[in-house]
């Protein structure tokens, strides 16, 4: 952990490619319990696993690549940055085929999330979320 200022908190985690750091990650969130109310929390934690499950199933093919995840929390916003070292990746459209359970974790993401953005990098991807701490807000799936 780095802390920013008397404001804010900045974390820095580097995940392994495994199915438990989708556990850590949201660990890493849940540790602003107290300093982030249960709604947010849990949208964030939520947000959280699904971007880190879908680094591990899409992200990369090999054990010593890394998912890297900031969380930094200032002036009533949460932000979470995730980067993997995989192919470029979408989320998945209204006319996914029926039956096909590949592609939706972005998408439960960015409904959850206030803010979503996907970016494709020289060796990777990133994907960066925000919730508005506090804010009142009804969930959608887009």
């Amino acid at each position: 952990m780095h802390d920013r200022d008397q404001s804010g908190l900045l974390f820095v985690l580097r995940l392994p490619i495994h199915p438990l750091s989708v556990t850590a990650a949201r660990r890493l969130v849940h540790s602003l319990d107290g300093w982030i109310d249960d709604v947010d929390l849990c949208r964030a934690e939520l947000i959280a696993s699904e971007l880190v499950t879908n680094a591990i199933r899409h992200g990369s093919d090999s054990d010593t690549d890394a998912i890297e995840m900031d969380v930094e929390a200032v002036d009533g916003c949460m932000s979470m940055r995730f980067r993997d070292s995989g192919p470029p990746f979408e989320m998945a459209t209204d006319d996914a085929r029926r039956g096909d359970s590949d592609g939706f974790g972005l998408r439960i993401a960015g409904g959850l999330a206030d803010s979503m953005t996907v970016r494709r990098l020289a060796a990777g991807n990133e994907v960066r979320a925000t919730v508005l701490l506090g804010a009142t807000r009804l969930f959608s799936v887009k």
